[in-house]
């Protein structure tokens, strides 16, 4: 088992059960100084507590391997004796060659050769200290970049809902807004249909020769002038057929058109109509 499989709270559940680091060691597969390093990882300000912890399950731990180691040695004394048969029995003795003795060269080369193992040893585990310190202050410092990303993105998350709420805001307004533009449109184009219909003059004209406008009886109608262009109608083919009264009729009302802003002319007497327009408007 990986060592950095185990989280806070199992190594907290494995202390209670009074784990020693040995334990602890062999059980995730780490040195002693690789669970040091990262139970300091997990608890940070807490470690020291940890770490003491478990050097007191270690001093729990000794007596009693002293007393399973007794209690190992009376038990087998007990099945030595349970086991004993009551008649003496003869077992022959084997003559065993006694090892030979390493001479004082051959132990001098394995100390130089195992001393040398130890150094090496010890300079690859102070290798790799040095390497696992520079990971763990690596990870703490990602920790603690993560812990400022976090805090960055929760910002622009309260910014990001401020301004949806804004313009949440200003499109109910704008919206607000356009159903007044709609119904102001709506009155203004009343209004205007009033004032066109008000605005414009209906001039009548009879088939006597009279004009007015009883529809707008404070509607001046002014002809002044119109005696010169009842002169050249006077002499205009198109007139020849019509009487004085409605030539002059034709002059004033072309005089009083002139002077009109807004006007509409209602004939009693077609022709005289036709002949108007033929003069004056086609």
């Amino acid at each position: 088992m990986n060592f950095r499989t185990a989280t806070s709270r199992k190594i907290k559940t494995l202390i209670k059960q009074g784990f020693t680091n040995e334990e602890l060691c062999e059980r995730f597969e780490c040195t002693e100084e690789e669970l040091e390093g990262h139970i300091r990882l997990l608890f940070k300000t807490g470690a020291d507590g940890v770490l003491r912890d478990l050097g007191a399950n270690r001093k729990k731990a000794r007596p009693k391997l002293r007393e399973e180691a007794s209690n190992l040695s009376e038990q087998s004394e007990l099945e030595s004796n349970s086991e004993s048969e009551p008649e003496c029995v003869v077992v022959p003795t084997l003559v065993q060659e006694s090892p030979t003795k390493p001479t004082l060269d051959e132990l001098i080369q394995k100390e130089h050769a195992l001393s040398n193992d130890v150094i090496s040893l010890e300079v690859t585990h102070t290798e790799l200290t040095g390497k696992h310190r520079v990971i763990i202050k690596r990870l703490r410092e990602i920790d603690d970049e993560l812990e400022g990303l976090e805090r960055q993105t929760q910002s622009c998350r309260d910014r990001a809902t401020q301004l949806d709420t804004q313009a949440n805001e200003i499109v109910t307004e704008m919206n607000d807004i356009s159903d007044q533009r709609h119904t102001k449109l709506a009155e203004l184009d009343t209004v205007r249909k009033k004032i066109e219909e008000m605005s414009t003059v209906s001039i009548y004209v009879f088939s006597d020769g009279r004009i007015g406008a009883p529809d707008n009886p404070d509607f001046i109608l002014e002809d002044e002038g119109y005696q010169v262009l009842k002169d050249e109608l006077l002499t205009r083919e198109e007139c020849l057929d019509l009487r004085v009264r409605d030539i002059v009729t034709l002059a004033r009302l072309k005089i009083i058109s002139e002077k009109a802003t807004k006007f509409s002319l209602v004939f009693e007497d077609q022709s005289l109509e036709s002949v108007y327009t033929m003069l004056f408007v086609e």
